[in-house]
């Protein structure tokens, strides 16, 4: 059994600013973990963007070159329109962005929920598709 005496005598013989002090610490040291649990569960989860999407005319396959969920490969129609893209997230909105190297193709991709997505196709700087897809089984 552990003795907590030494302990209690210890905190009650103490100044009241250090007790104060290593309260507040242990307060921020809290908060501090709690938000970095936060920041790594939202951020680094992006399995679910892997696979296929369809619209009734549209189909596009989004597949993951690594397990970090950084590089991706997307397919539309059977026609690759990026390889090995980079994956971007607007920190103001948390929208998703995937870039091919020269910058030239982006995909944003907007989570609806969880098996619907709003991706807009971007050429050149310009808009060239808006789509709403819903996930293949």
């Amino acid at each position: 059994m552990l003795n907590k005496r030494p302990l209690f005598i210890w905190f009650q013989n103490q100044n009241k600013k250090i007790k104060r002090a290593i309260i507040l610490i242990f307060i921020a040291l809290s908060f501090f973990l709690l938000f970095m649990l936060i920041k790594f569960l939202l951020t680094n989860n992006l399995a679910w963007l892997e696979g296929r999407w369809y619209t009734q005319d549209e189909k596009l396959k989004l597949k993951t070159e690594n397990r970090q969920y950084t590089t991706w490969d997307v397919t539309e129609n059977g026609i690759k329109i990026i390889d090995n893209g980079r994956v971007t997230v607007d920190s103001t909105t948390k929208n998703i962005f995937l870039v091919n190297d020269n910058a030239t193709t982006k995909v944003h991709v907007t989570k609806l929920n969880r098996h619907q997505l709003k991706l807009k196709l971007i050429y050149h700087k310009k808009a060239a598709k808006t789509m709403t897809l819903q996930k293949s089984e």
